[in-house]
């Protein structure tokens, strides 16, 4: 990114906090360009965690509903 030191884009890359924290000394343009991508970033990460889990959520619940179900009981 166009105006961002080696070391501020290192940190900034580790966390959004640490995004919020570099652009504090960044002049406005360069400041709203590494938000957005912090926030992109932060995004596209809460939603691939959520499809993960959402996942293994619905694999739990069939198998569950696998394992629950009555036995048939056989003709005698």
């Amino acid at each position: 990114m166009p105006g961002l030191s080696a070391g501020d884009r290192a940190h900034a890359e580790e966390s959004f906090s640490a995004a919020e924290d570099v652009v504090a000394h960044l002049p406005p343009a360069t400041a709203d360009a590494v938000l957005t991508a912090a926030r992109q970033a932060y995004d596209h990460g809460f939603t691939v965690v959520a499809v993960i889990a959402t996942a293994v959520l619905v694999g739990t619940a069939v198998m569950a509903a696998l394992m629950l179900r009555p036995k048939a009981s056989q003709g005698t």
